[in-house]
């Protein structure tokens, strides 16, 4: 018997929660059931709970300062869970990943630099690359009959250009949920490390994985490929923190270190506040038996999504996630265009799915559907979407 209940509704309605108190903002109205931002809807462990509690409870709150002894847990828990010896002279603290992703292009490219990016992809990478001036390159994941897969013959030419500079890696990669075998990781690794590109790694979905799927950090292979390694991670997709603004970029060469760290500096940006910091030791620190109880839970929410969609949907494919919690939807057969498609979930099936062509152009006919919810939630969703459907072929 489950010690955690995932079934529970918390109602996160006048919270400022984007997710529910931004419908109308994003959607056009509030009349839609959210299925979309990339945080759960589940609460966090007990222990991160209680450590918030007793923090504020302390009742002040000055400027705070991060110690080594911090680093701790999550030292432990990179050894345990990836695999990898995490030295805390290579930690530099960021409040996001997106964060440190852009504070790295601008220290350690030049303007006009070309980043490669894999689309269908999470959208600040494609904002992170342009909105600091460096070209835009896209490196688009082949659809292997519902199983995304990396072009390497276009790595490989894109690579070889001469001005690229860095490839911004997905791992697990979202929206598509695949988690990238080791064999495929050294062929990346392999090509960036020829053409000398920094390979920037985002991990944030790294604990979120399914059985008989192993997570591969970059950091656990060879240290010979450390000077073109970053990699940045967050406990907030794993425990549901992500409101706390805490998230880590580990830099294993100490000069790239630096230069990043000198960027952050200058723009000010602190690296902690009074309750990020006690909050993520206690999730590393006691967060393991519940993560392990959520797995179960999501990866019982992704059968019940594929099960639904091939019985109920079957003009709308889906690909299965081997991580994430988040399902990449097919509608391309139901609607000519993604202004129909969005249209439909908005306004007729009143759902609030992620547009895919935020994704890049990869992602037209496609929508992003977030199932770390209770299953009764997961449930009223799908059974909007199918209940649109069948008003609509009944006109």
């Amino acid at each position: 018997m489950s010690k955690y209940n995932f079934d529970e509704i918390i109602d996160r309605k006048g919270t400022y929660s984007s997710k529910w108190d931004g419908l109308d903002r994003y959607f056009g109205t509030k009349e839609v059931l959210p299925l979309w931002v990339a945080d759960t809807d589940f609460a966090p462990p007990r222990e991160v709970v209680d450590a918030l509690n007793n923090r504020v409870q302390h009742n002040i709150y000055g400027y705070p300062i991060i110690e080594p002894e911090h680093y701790e847990p999550i030292i432990k828990w990179s050894k345990k869970r990836y695999g990898y010896d995490l030295d805390v002279n290579w930690i530099i603290n960021t409040p996001g990943v997106v964060t440190g992703l852009c504070a790295a292009i601008q220290a350690l490219t030049k303007e006009g630099d070309e980043i490669i990016i894999q689309s269908p992809v999470y959208p600040p990478f494609f904002s992170s690359v342009t909105n600091n001036n460096r070209k835009l390159v896209e490196n688009e994941l082949i659809n292997n009959n519902e199983i995304y897969e990396i072009d390497f013959d276009d790595l490989e030419k894109k690579a070889s250009s001469g001005n690229a500079k860095m490839l911004v890696l997905c791992n697990p990669q979202n929206p598509v949920g695949r988690v990238w075998n080791r064999e495929e990781l050294q062929r990346v690794i392999d090509i960036c490390i020829k053409n000398n590109i920094i390979i920037f790694s985002d991990e944030i979905h790294g604990d979120i994985i399914y059985k008989n799927k192993k997570f591969n950090s970059l950091l656990s292979f060879s240290k010979e490929y450390y000077d073109n390694i970053i990699v940045a991670t967050a406990p907030s997709k794993t425990f549901n923190v992500p409101g706390l603004f805490f998230s880590y970029v580990i830099v294993p060469n100490q000069e790239f270190k630096n230069d990043i760290s000198r960027i952050l500096t200058n723009l000010s940006i602190s690296p902690g506040n009074v309750f990020n910091i006690p909050a993520s030791v206690a999730a590393y620190e006691y967060g393991e038996e519940w993560l392990e109880e959520l797995l179960i839970y999501l990866e019982d929410n992704v059968d019940y999504l594929i099960d639904f969609v091939k019985e109920r949907l079957p003009q709308v494919k889906v690909v299965k996630p081997e991580g994430t919690y988040l399902a990449w939807l097919d509608f391309s057969e139901l609607f000519e265009s993604q202004e129909e498609l969005r249209n439909f979930l908005i306004n007729e099936a009143k759902v609030g799915l992620n547009d895919g062509t935020t994704f890049g152009n990869k992602g037209n006919g496609f929508a992003r559907l977030n199932f770390g919810c209770p299953r009764s939630v997961l449930k009223e969703g799908l059974e909007r979407i199918e209940k649109a459907l069948v008003n609509r072929n009944n006109k």
